[in-house]
């Protein structure tokens, strides 16, 4: 019976911190939240402007996550100290405790530490993201450049034809005769 009004109120208070932990987050914008102004959530982006705005938005959230991550560190050091303080230095000390108080920081910990590793993985998925929307951006980059420096066909028409007009303009015919005097002409010219 006393066990059962324990656990029940372990059970309580453990739903009571992560109601608080969970109001805590939400409303210090640690959350990532959705842009309700966005043109059209849920499209995919065509444009090198939206993938732009996509990446300067997922920097900002992602660096929202990074925040929450180093104050959720900044309580589990709170609570690892208050753990030191009460005695408990291993889980051996928290198996022969039986303080409820102590039992309750330890959830804590447990709840904040899961909080931590979740933050992690979200700043893992937000690099990936940037990490390709920075590949399509150089990939629009690269279009970019090799389109201004691509001919079109009209111009490498035009540019073939101003090559065979001036190849036919500078074309030195000469025939046999003409080339055996200009031979005698530099044998004696270039003599001296």
């Amino acid at each position: 019976m006393i066990n059962n009004t324990l656990q029940n109120i372990l059970i309580l208070l453990f739903a009571g911190v992560a109601c608080f932990l969970g109001y805590y987050i939400y409303s210090n914008g640690m959350l990532p939240t959705e842009d309700p102004n966005s043109d059209n959530p849920g499209s995919f982006m065509r444009t090198e402007a939206q993938f732009r705005d996509k990446l300067t938005e997922l920097n900002i959230d992602k660096n929202k996550v990074i925040s929450s991550v180093k104050r959720l560190n900044a309580i589990k050091k709170e609570v690892v100290t208050d753990l030191r303080a009460k005695g408990i230095t291993s889980g051996g000390d928290y198996s022969k405790t039986t303080d409820k108080a102590v039992k309750l920081k330890v959830l804590e910990l447990q709840k904040t530490i899961q909080d931590i590793q979740k933050g992690v993985t979200t700043i893992a998925t937000y690099d990936t993201a940037i990490d390709n929307i920075r590949s399509m951006l150089a990939k629009f980059e690269r279009e970019r450049v090799s389109e201004t420096a691509a001919l079109t066909e009209n111009q490498a028409i035009e540019l073939e034809e101003i090559i065979l007009d001036l190849d036919n303009k500078l074309e030195v015919n000469t025939d046999i005769f003409e080339d055996q005097e200009l031979e005698k002409l530099l044998d004696l010219e270039m003599i001296e």
